[in-house]
């Protein structure tokens, strides 16, 4: 069964099969013909998936805002001071 099933499939599906099948212990033909023919279902479902940019816009009144940048300085003195009390 396994001879005649191999030459159906290419070269990285059986790998990628065969390694299925022994890390699940899965010692049969039958077994070995299925995990063959999954293998080949996830190949194909990988390649039939289109990705497409996100269509995502920023409002506008947010457009110009920008983060604050702070000196490295004002997280090492806080880490210094009292952990109970955290300025803002």
């Amino acid at each position: 069964m396994i001879i005649n099933a191999v030459p159906n499939y290419e070269a990285p599906i059986v790998e990628e099969a065969l390694e299925y099948c022994i890390k699940r212990k899965l010692l049969s033909a039958g077994m070995f013909k299925d995990a063959l023919e999954y293998i080949r279902q996830q190949h194909k479902e990988d390649l039939g998936k289109k990705y497409l940019p996100a269509d995502i816009s920023i409002p506008s009144k947010y457009k110009g805002l920008r983060p604050e940048v702070r000196s490295i300085q004002e997280y090492v003195n806080a880490l210094k001071e009292d952990k109970s009390k955290w300025k803002n």
